[in-house]
């Protein structure tokens, strides 16, 4: 059987809430927490914009609901990315990165989880003094693995957009991964 995410959603005409009620429980923790990343850990920035997300997504639902769940799952984490990114834009605001780093649950190791930790570490205090626009690239394609072409599109700009903006954000990473990499394996700590 395929996994929950791969399956399509339920298509029965008569019950189109039931479906997006049954989505919107399979996913709303998914998307609450790329949003929260989005907004740099400010909760009530990441509430609003995936509660708008999920209207837009039920206004649209009738079209959508056939699709699989996964497709539904990036549109809706790509419209609260939108919509976190204007709420930015708006107030030309660059938010701080909170201290704390959630990373993933299960790790095999502690030392592989340090490992993760300092890498994301460094990826968020880098991306935390970029523009709106090339933080929620960032975000998108180093912390949430999406590919180019879907930050494209979920964000409304231009392939050729997203590709600088991770090739520009790559070259500032570069120094920060070899230290990090030096760092573990007891080199030079300068």
């Amino acid at each position: 059987m395929a996994p929950a995410q791969d399956r399509a959603a339920p298509a029965d005409d008569n019950d189109d809430a039931e479906g997006f009620d049954a989505f919107y429980l399979a996913t709303f923790k998914r998307t609450f927490a790329a949003a929260y990343r989005m907004s740099a850990g400010n909760h009530d920035v990441a509430e609003e914009a995936t509660q708008e997300a999920y209207v837009a997504l039920w206004l649209r639902w009738p079209q959508r609901r056939q699709l699989p769940m996964n497709a539904n799952l990036k549109y809706v984490i790509g419209i609260a990315s939108h919509k976190v990114v204007d709420r930015y834009r708006s107030q030309d605001a660059k938010r701080t990165v909170p201290d704390e780093v959630d990373g993933p649950a299960d790790e095999p190791t502690p030392a592989d989880a340090l490992g993760e930790l300092a890498v994301l570490r460094a990826v968020r205090d880098l991306l935390e003094g970029q523009s709106s626009r090339r933080r929620a690239v960032g975000m998108l394609y180093f912390l949430e693995g999406w590919e180019q072409a879907e930050i494209a599109e979920a964000l409304g700009m231009a392939a050729s957009t997203v590709r600088t903006h991770v090739q520009r954000l790559r070259v500032l990473l570069k120094p920060l991964i070899h230290r990090i990499n030096d760092l573990d394996s007891g080199g030079d700590h300068r």
